[in-house]
């Protein structure tokens, strides 16, 4: 079992939403939720329902603590890319959060243990953001939090043209290849969301080959 702690830097998330926005969020979509606590934190301090909170994590152990923890919660253990369908998906043992569809590269040191054997392949039902959106007809996403290690780009893509509900986003992707076969970066990310009309009102580096990116729907941008 996994420590139940929150992450400090999820601390900023209320401060740049507020000073970089005009939105009053009611709701909570985290793909690649891992434990919840992120979105948690998110839900109390805007007091918003859990019933508004949804959380979207395949790995088999992040959806047990997942749901002990925030049993009332909207809980989709489901992989979330751009197709509908099934997919091996690579559960590493030691650093649950970085496992993936891809395993990371063997040049990587970052995590402990890290080998061929210190993944467990689980095969997992894998949805398009667009089918869930049309099936809980979704009008707006508020807050939508990605962190999928190494398939971000594949997630947006899965958005289809329901991507301008999002009115708030935070995304981790990679700056260099991390993962085997990964074929898109942070540079790509940021092409689609800036073509999509989105601001970059947030950055920062994660190590020296990951980065998380915080966005605004341009429409909904506070101006300074």
């Amino acid at each position: 079992m996994k420590e139940n702690t929150i992450p400090g830097w999820i601390q900023d998330y209320p401060q740049v939403i507020l000073e970089n926005s005009n939105i009053v969020p009611t709701n909570i979509f985290e793909i690649g939720a891992s434990n919840g606590n992120d979105s948690e934190f998110m839900r109390n301090h805007f007091n918003i329902p859990p019933e508004n909170v949804f959380c979207f994590e395949p790995n088999p152990s992040n959806v047990q603590d997942l749901t002990e923890w925030h049993p009332t919660f909207n809980i989709f253990p489901v992989a979330v890319s751009d197709f509908t369908g099934k997919k091996i998906f690579q559960c590493h043992i030691h650093a649950t959060d970085v496992s993936s569809f891809r395993k990371l590269l063997n040049s990587n040191h970052h995590y402990p243990g890290l080998s061929e054997q210190n993944y467990i392949e689980h095969e997992v039902d894998v949805l398009r953001m667009d089918y869930i959106i049309d099936h809980y007809d979704i009008k707006s996403i508020d807050i939508c939090k990605i962190d999928v290690e190494g398939n971000s780009y594949e997630v947006l893509q899965g958005f289809g043209d329901k991507f301008n509900i999002v009115k708030f986003l935070h995304i981790e992707a990679e700056k260099e290849v991390y993962f085997d076969n990964q074929p898109w970066l942070f540079v790509d990310v940021k092409n689609f969301l800036t073509e999509k009309g989105y601001t970059m009102v947030n950055y920062y580096d994660i190590g020296e080959a990951q980065c998380d990116s915080w966005w605004v729907r341009n429409d909904v941008l506070k101006t300074k």
